[in-house]
């Protein structure tokens, strides 16, 4: 008699690393400026939205039912309208990119499939949050690949990627509603419980990051080394602290991309190379340390040692 095996619980998620994948990618492919863009509405829309969709783990794992995890769901997208509808005054009076209602819209539609991405994992169906976020990967790079021609640097159309991130949302809505059953939502404060640690775990590794890019005068070309870090904070990312038991793993990985990435700037430091050259390849020591950074703040959010 065959004894069937239960799948052990993993705490990585491949898929986490998609999105910032995506913008990498347009970087490589000269989209350097909606990619900058779009990641700036994003994280917008997300730090006003309270960070409700990051939220989203550690409150559904502390509700007893269904019930309470729709209701979680349900405020956390609206709490991304209400993050959207902040963000617009600011964004006019900042000028932080030229079409602020695209934009804003790229960055709401997101995050409202990041909601919808949390929720199929917490129904159980990894597969299906697999495929929702590995279409909106797809969708995302296509945008932000159409929104300009081969070669153009100085601006570029945000009807593309507004296209490919409603797309992207949309499927995320059907693949939940398609999977999640009847909706019978009960309400509960959990969520905004949630949301100091959720903000934290969101926002600090980008804006050390942003802050860095902006005030510290280096001379990078693109932010291709930000979204090279965020892929690695995005695959650390778990709703709690590891486990000292749970973070040997995390550690160990941790340690092998800070000691290649120290090998890797070996040479450009030697030969004091770190600034000389301004073009995409010219990015790549500081990709290198945006990899330490992101170490860094992955194992001070989530790692853990044994005393």
């Amino acid at each position: 008699m065959k004894i069937k095996r239960m799948k052990k619980a993993s705490l990585f998620r491949v898929s986490n690393g998609f999105l910032p994948a995506a913008l990498f990618a347009a970087v490589c492919v000269g989209r350097n400026i909606p990619a900058h863009d779009l990641f700036l509405s994003i994280y917008l829309v997300r730090f006003l939205g309270l960070s409700t969709a990051c939220a989203l783990p550690s409150a559904y794992a502390l509700q007893p039912s269904m019930r309470y995890v729709q209701g979680s769901t349900l405020i956390a997208l609206a709490m991304q309208l209400i993050g959207a509808a902040i963000a617009l005054p600011i964004i006019h009076v900042l000028k932080l990119f030229e079409h602020i209602y695209l934009l804003i819209a790229c960055g709401l539609l997101l995050n409202i499939e990041h909601v919808f991405y949390e929720y199929l994992y917490a129904v159980g169906d990894g597969s299906s949050a697999l495929l929702c976020r590995s279409i909106t990967a797809v969708l995302v790079f296509t945008g932000l690949a159409l929104s300009s021609p081969p070669g153009v640097i100085s601006g570029y159309e945000a009807m593309w990627p507004m296209i490919t991130c409603g797309l992207s949302a949309a499927v995320g809505l059907v693949i939940s509603i398609g999977i999640g059953g009847r909706i019978n939502p009960k309400f509960s404060l959990q969520l905004f419980k949630s949301i100091p640690v959720a903000m934290l775990q969101a926002c600090l590794y980008p804006a050390i990051g942003v802050s860095i890019l902006l005030f510290s005068g280096l001379k990078t070309a693109t932010w291709l080394p930000l979204y090279v870090g965020l892929i690695l904070y995005e695959l650390c990312r778990t709703p709690f602290r590891r486990s000292p038991s749970e973070a040997r793993p995390l550690n160990r990985a941790l340690l092998i991309v800070c000691a290649a990435a120290v090998l890797g700037l070996l040479p450009f430091a030697l030969g004091k190379t770190l600034s000389a050259d301004i073009s995409l390849s010219g990015d790549i020591p500081y990709a290198l340390c945006a990899l330490i950074l992101a170490a860094l703040c992955s194992f001070g959010l989530y790692g853990n040692i044994e005393r």
